[in-house]
């Protein structure tokens, strides 16, 4: 449950163009975005997740941070 009501907050947050998904950058100061649509997204998350076996820890699949939704990376939804 926990991890479906994850899904589903960060797909929301997502499609809103609220956040953009990716890593972090080298030097650690900014989102290297994944350039690829939301669900492509939230199916990658939620295979890395259950590759792990556990929950993750904070950011170890995923850096989530705010997006100006001009520059949004995600594709057209």
């Amino acid at each position: 449950m926990i991890k479906s009501n994850t899904l589903a907050l960060v797909r929301d947050l997502l499609i809103t163009k609220t956040i953009e998904a990716g890593e972090l950058s080298e030097g650690g100061k900014k989102i290297d975005p994944w350039r690829i649509p939301v669900e492509k997204v939230i199916v990658r998350i939620d295979r890395e997740w259950s590759a792990l076996g556990r929950m993750p820890n904070l950011y170890e699949i995923v850096w989530l941070g705010p997006c100006i939704p001009a520059n949004w990376p995600h594709g057209v939804q």
